[in-house]
């Protein structure tokens, strides 16, 4: 599978993982911990974040925590 990365990166230097792959070794209090160093009112303050915010017609944790585990890093 060609990956849209490779229009910026070296697919020879690239491994590209799906985040499944890895978010399943966190525990859930990995992701207590991991959502302990970020707040809410700094996610808005990014635009694109606060307009998607704005538009989900319920609060769900779940919607908080998918920036979080999209930005993480574990290397």
């Amino acid at each position: 599978m060609k990956s849209r990365s490779s229009r910026f990166f070296d697919p020879k230097k690239t491994l590209v993982m799906f985040n499944s792959s890895w978010m399943g070794e966190m525990s859930a209090a990995d992701l207590i911990q991991l959502a302990a160093k970020h707040t809410v009112a700094r996610m808005l303050e990014r635009d694109d974040f606060d307009k998607r915010y704005k538009r989900w017609s319920t609060d769900r944790h779940s919607r908080i925590s998918v920036p979080l585990i999209q930005g993480y890093d574990l290397w």
